[in-house]
């Protein structure tokens, strides 16, 4: 699969995270995108359907699909290492167009070519049962490339996962993370065929992981 950009997908609703950059990071054959949304306006990442700031997308569209005031907003009321931060209260529940996708950098074409990403997360409120899914997105933005973790608030704390094989059987990275902290989730793609190899760490469990998406 080629991979170049983050995809954000929501599977439950509503959810509440905070994305913050120090930075958001993704970089591959010598382009990077990296951001900590403090040159980002207060307000909706995507106002309408057709645009959004800072070079994000609804990957083959301008803007996101559903997009409501109060879903998603950039925010100075919490973040990490910076004034501002990406509050995602609520998504669109599509693998494809219409979720939100980071700017675009170089594809991965070739066999061992690497994609490397990082960023930071908070939960907004803990134990809402929410749920969001952290993908790589596929240059034209019409669908998700790679699945990278799954970010899970339960009455526990959070939980992060991941998938390998065909079959996608579950890889756990983490569980009863502190939903009142901020956490990093970091993460390397190498192109292997179909089944790309992907390594994860957090701080919370700083070995890699070894998954195939």
């Amino acid at each position: 699969m080629q991979t170049n950009r983050f995809s954000n997908i929501i599977r439950r609703l509503p959810v509440a995270i905070l994305i913050a950059g120090v930075p958001l990071t993704a970089s591959a054959l010598g382009s990077s995108y990296s951001t900590g949304f403090e040159d980002f306006s207060l307000g909706q990442l995507s106002p309408d359907m057709n645009s959004a700031q800072g070079g994000w997308s609804g990957g083959a569209q301008g803007g996101l699909t559903n997009n409501n005031p109060g879903d998603e907003a950039i925010t100075n009321a919490d973040s990490h290492g910076g004034s501002q931060s990406w509050r995602l209260s609520r998504g669109y529940n599509s693998p494809g167009q219409g979720t939100a996708f980071s700017p675009n950098i170089t594809p991965l074409s070739l066999e061992g070519d690497v994609f490397t990403g990082s960023i930071w997360f908070k939960a907004v409120t803990a134990g809402d049962n929410s749920s969001v899914a952290i993908e790589t997105g596929t240059p034209d933005g019409t669908d998700r490339a790679n699945i990278v973790a799954y970010i899970t608030n339960g009455a526990g704390g959070l939980s992060l996962t991941s998938y390998t094989g065909a079959n996608f059987d579950n890889v756990g990275i983490a569980t009863g993370v502190s939903a009142t902290t901020w956490h990093n989730l970091s993460f390397t793609i190498t192109k292997s065929g179909f089944t790309d190899a992907t390594s994860l760490s957090s701080t919370e469990a700083p070995r890699l992981i070894s998954t195939a998406a």
